[in-house]
């Protein structure tokens, strides 16, 4: 149907995104969020600790591509940094998935980090000499991210996904 969940007047998931000149909104974010919403069963399904940070299907159905899944807790710096650059050459959509963690002082470490538990980020590039990452949160400009390190990516991340072409 053409309406977005709501809870006292305000959009309950994604948010409208800019506004234009006229006042209008950008809902492309919303839209492309309620297809999911419907692929997967429903807004619940698709929420929080009900979504697996590990998968690689969103990816995939946005991109129609096959998509590679890494585990930084499990490789060498030198061995990530040199496939995350060749994606990064090719032109290949990244992301990672922040690991869901419990523990209280492991939220806070997360967070003082700048990254959210179970939550998705955008990279933007890779600075292989420096062995940092530059990641985009979804959430929008305002929620920037330092660049991450190797060390952040081995303790916080649990995966990073890479779209073949």
């Amino acid at each position: 149907d053409s309406r977005f969940p709501t809870k006292g007047g305000k959009v309950q998931f994604a948010g409208e995104g800019d506004k234009n000149e006229a006042g209008g909104t950008e809902l492309w974010v919303m839209l492309i969020e309620k297809a999911w919403a419907k692929l997967k069963g429903g807004y619940e399904d698709i929420r929080g600790n009900n979504i697996r940070m590990t998968s690689t299907d969103a990816m995939q159905a946005i991109t129609g591509k096959e998509s590679r899944r890494l585990s930084p807790a499990n490789m060498k710096e030198d061995e990530l940094f040199e496939i995350l650059g060749n994606a990064e050459e090719k032109g290949w959509p990244c992301t990672m998935g922040v690991t869901n963690v419990k523990d209280p002082a492991d939220i806070k470490a997360a967070k003082a980090a700048g990254l959210v538990p179970n939550h998705a980020y955008a990279i933007m590039s890779v600075d292989a000499k420096a062995k940092t990452l530059t990641v985009y949160n979804p959430w929008g400009k305002e929620y920037k991210v330092e660049p991450v390190n190797f060390e952040k990516l081995q303790k916080f991340v649990s995966s990073i996904n890479i779209n073949k072409d």
